[in-house]
């Protein structure tokens, strides 16, 4: 799909030209008022800490993560894949595409990665070696207490519009609950 064939499909499809609302919420930096949205379809969001990098969101009965590290790695590798602007990781001097060679003085593997990235502890420091373009550098990581960024939707247990459950079950293109 060429970069602006959403935008060029929902035009085409609603008849409505949505550029102010691409401009707001896909180029730009507002986030839509999902309440708003959600609710005449009888659904809420919510947010809660993630359950570690395989996390996908939704409900999720894994224990969440006890700290936040701002930080992404490739899966099943030890090569940093994002870093979050502002987070702890990038106020420690992390880049996407370093490659993260030891953790606290230890030889670093995918198991070790996954271990910092789901079981480090706020505010306790961890040593890190990473090679960046070749260049080792030693950098230290400071955990801050896990944020809720990790998206819930709920059905609302009771809707108070007695076409939700018909909208509901259009959007998600299924027979309604009778």
């Amino acid at each position: 799909m060429p970069e602006d064939g959403l935008e060029t499909g929902v035009a085409d499809l609603t008849g409505n030209a949505l550029e102010g609302w691409f401009d707001r919420y896909i180029r730009g930096v507002d986030d839509p008022d999902f309440d708003a949205l959600l609710v005449p379809f009888g659904v809420r969001w919510a947010l809660r800490p993630s359950a570690g990098p395989t996390d996908t969101g939704g409900i999720n009965s894994a224990k969440p993560v006890p700290s936040y590290l701002g930080l992404r790695v490739a899966s099943g590798q030890t090569r940093v894949a994002a870093v979050i602007k502002d987070g702890p990781a990038q106020i420690a001097g992390l880049s996407a595409g370093d490659e993260i060679v030891a953790i606290n003085g230890f030889k670093a593997d995918s198991g070790r990665v996954v271990r910092l990235l789901t079981q480090s502890v706020p505010g306790q420091p961890v040593a890190l070696h990473v090679f960046r373009n070749a260049r080792l550098l030693q950098l230290e990581l400071v955990p801050e207490p896990a944020v809720s960024d990790t998206v819930v939707l709920v059905e609302q247990e009771a809707l108070d519009d007695g076409d939700a459950t018909q909208r509901l079950a259009r959007w998600l293109a299924e027979s309604p609950h009778v």
